[in-house]
């Protein structure tokens, strides 16, 4: 089975990466969709409603977003999968308050996949 994961990162080269090592992984098939602000992130799942991850960068550059506000609007639109929040200035309260599992943007490709497939065994 395939997961279709959305990711909101204002950073190209880290998303690229990202997607990069999400494709990679030998254990599960990825769809990999990319935005770098939110109304991308809206119109990303707007045509792709079986998104099943949404992976949120916390601080959003230029448009000076924030992940949880772009969550909270995904949520909105209807949107019902996991979610995961990563930036290096590490774990911010409102997303406690989203119960939004966190990992710092410094972790390794395969701490994110453990990461990934604990979020998706919940």
């Amino acid at each position: 089975m395939q997961r279709k994961v959305l990711i909101v990162e204002d950073d190209p080269l880290f998303a690229d990466d990202t997607k990069t090592a999400l494709e990679l992984s030998s254990a599960v098939p990825y769809n990999v969709l990319i935005a770098a602000s939110g109304s991308q992130a809206l119109a990303q799942y707007r045509a792709n409603k079986d998104t099943s991850l949404v992976i949120l960068d916390t601080d959003l550059n230029p448009t000076n977003e924030k992940g949880w506000n772009v969550y909270d609007q995904l949520k909105t639109e209807g949107y019902t999968g996991l979610a995961l929040a990563r930036s290096a200035r590490g774990l911010q309260p409102e997303w406690i308050d989203r119960n939004i599992p966190f990992l710092d943007k410094s972790a390794s490709d395969t701490e994110l996949e453990n990461t990934i497939d604990r979020l998706y065994q919940r």
